[in-house]
């Protein structure tokens, strides 16, 4: 149960946003030092890929923000 209690809960979003951001930062560095040149079709691909990663670490650090700043109802 501790898990799901509100310190438990703050933690593992708080892990969940930088493990995100770390998987965006692999992604970027693993298609920088990529080798020769990417196909349309694969850029198209990592943009693709790399955007939804990105929206998935701003909605969980908008909702970390929203913890923080007292915006969760009945947590605090």
């Amino acid at each position: 149960m501790r898990d799901f209690a509100p310190p438990g809960l703050y933690h593992g979003l708080s892990a969940a946003v930088a493990e995100q951001d770390a998987l965006c930062r692999g992604m970027e560095e693993s298609f920088v030092e990529g080798e020769g040149r990417a196909s349309e079709r694969e850029l198209v691909e990592f943009l693709r890929r790399y955007r939804e990663a990105r929206k998935v670490g701003w909605l969980r650090r908008e909702r970390r923000e929203r913890w923080d700043e007292g915006r969760v109802g009945g947590w605090r």
